[in-house]
């Protein structure tokens, strides 16, 4: 059986990864990216169905080749911004040293390196609080936006104390919705109380004449006007936080070239004349399935509701599931209901 060190680093990175796995992961990429099919989990049919509980996958993997499922998680945390908590680079630190070969390829621990900021906002506001969440993960910034899945189990809850615990940065959008809701401000005074202990910065964004009240009552922010607001903010982090690195974005460059691959494959789907097609076409998207966006998952849906050949092709299904589930918050919520029944009468009814 595996020794104490195994079970001491599988038991730690199971907990980190509970309050993430079941909905955000796509454990399905991972393990045809890292070769752990029948692993990790298998192919039921055209379905990958990943092992649960997680403590269950992450012994599975460890015990298959431990590396490669360091290496694999590396780039879950970095993918996902799962935030490494010290004592968990700790024991893969320990563990490593106390291997025979020489593992010092692995990165792991450096994912503590990345600026965290947390975006406390009302549901009814969450138009512009995705697009301030845009502006700041375009310049390297990874953002928790803290009311996307209130609804959903004490996991979450969980979840989100770890996010306020870890972050470097607060973001505040402050409105009558703000101040009415129980939620952002228990998350505002559990940030200032982090700011109390360690010096995180807080960022009042008031979108709206509000009369500053409770928790925030010292903290006050000029009104929103747009990237001028989040530039001063950029400003601010610069100060406090120099040795973080904040990307410098050109308004003037030309479209990545990558973008531009992805629209093309998209475009492509309206010419799609059969099954094999659209199966092909889905595994050139497969290839790009981290950096396409909420915008080019709708255009996506969009196309495969026009044409059966995409609709009730197993690529379509197999590339927009996990999609629909990262993107659920920003996409077209009849669209999505739509192509579900669609293809649940089609694969029940097989």
């Amino acid at each position: 059986m595996f020794d104490n060190r195994f079970n001491r680093l599988a038991a730690q990175i199971s907990r980190e990864l509970e309050g993430y796995w079941e909905e955000e992961i796509n454990w399905e990429q991972m393990a045809n990216k890292f070769d752990f099919v029948d692993v990790i989990g298998e192919y039921e049919g055209e379905e990958f169905v990943y092992y649960s509980p997680i403590d269950s996958l992450v012994e599975y993997g460890m015990g298959e080749d431990i590396i490669r499922f360091l290496k694999m998680m590396e780039y879950v945390y970095i993918r996902y911004g799962i935030s490494l908590q010290h004592d968990t680079a700790d024991e893969i630190e320990e563990f490593l040293y106390n291997e025979d070969n020489n593992y010092n390829e692995i990165l792991f621990p450096e994912n503590h390196d990345k600026l965290k900021m947390f975006i406390s906002y009302s549901t009814y506001d969450k138009k512009i609080a995705e697009e301030i969440q845009d502006f700041f993960e375009k310049r390297g910034i990874y953002c928790f936006l803290s009311a996307n899945k209130l609804e959903t189990s004490d996991i979450w809850k969980e979840r989100i104390v770890d996010e306020i615990r870890n972050a470097n940065v607060f973001v505040f959008i402050l409105s009558s919705n703000f101040r009415n809701s129980n939620w952002c401000t228990q998350e505002a005074g559990m940030a200032i109380l982090k700011n109390k202990i360690n010096k995180a910065l807080i960022c009042p964004v008031p979108i709206e004449e509000i009369e500053s009240y409770g928790f925030i009552k010292d903290y006050h922010g000029p009104l929103f006007e747009g990237e001028e607001t989040l530039n001063n903010i950029i400003n601010r982090i610069r100060k406090v936080f120099p040795s973080y690195t904040i990307l410098e974005i050109n308004n003037d460059e030309p479209e990545n070239e990558e973008i531009k691959e992805i629209d093309n494959l998209i475009a492509s789907l309206a010419n799609i004349t059969s099954y094999a097609s659209s199966n092909t076409l889905f595994s050139k998207l497969r290839l790009f399935a981290n950096e396409i966006n909420s915008d080019q998952v709708n255009k996506i849906i969009e196309y495969t509701l026009s044409n059966d050949q995409v609709l009730y092709s197993f690529g379509s299904k197999n590339f927009l599931s996990p999609l629909i589930i990262k993107y659920a918050d920003k996409l077209d919520t009849n669209n999505v209901k739509e192509i579900n029944e669609h293809w649940d009468y089609y694969y029940n009814s097989k």
